[in-house]
């Protein structure tokens, strides 16, 4: 009798880690995982990388179209800043906004301590662009996720506490 309940036991997988077929299950379910989350890896690579080159475009078609034209007037050159700030503002929203306000702050800031950026109307909007660039990145690609994380965590755990009706 012993012998035949050990042999049912390994039959059945009782008694061992896991059986071949929760090992099949388990293993395609596992692939399955990895699919969907290299899919959702492409997906979020795909739009990081659609809003750096949009933040690209934005920046050569500035200099193309006013910051590199020597027959521009420095007024229409400097009037001209307009669009490049609109277009950052609307893809860093809504901490693009308070980036205007602490830029022009160290603007002021330099030209108090006799550093004048006025003459060198690229190096400022380079630097201007490149704050929008690095306050959008960590907005939308460090920021926005840990939150999307933390509130999917909070769910789950809130579903698993509450018990079934």
């Amino acid at each position: 009798m012993a012998e035949a309940t050990s042999h049912l036991q390994r039959h059945l997988g009782i008694g061992y880690p896991m059986s071949r077929v929760r090992r099949r299950c388990q293993s395609s379910m596992q692939e399955k995982m990895q699919a969907e989350i290299g899919l959702q890896m492409t997906r979020h690579n795909l739009i990081r990388t659609l809003w750096i080159v949009a933040c690209l475009i934005v920046l050569v078609w500035w200099l193309y179209s006013y910051g590199l034209k020597e027959d521009l007037s420095q007024v229409l050159k400097a009037e001209s800043q307009i669009y490049l700030l609109i277009a950052m503002v609307i893809l860093t929203l809504p901490l693009g906004i308070p980036w205007i306000y602490l830029f022009a702050g160290l603007l002021y800031v330099l030209e108090s301590v006799g550093i004048n950026m006025n003459g060198k109307m690229q190096a400022d909007v380079f630097l201007l662009w490149l704050g929008f660039v690095v306050i959008g990145y960590i907005q939308w690609f460090v920021i926005v996720p840990y939150l999307i994380r933390k509130m999917r965590e909070r769910a789950a755990t809130k579903d698993r506490a509450t018990p079934a009706q």
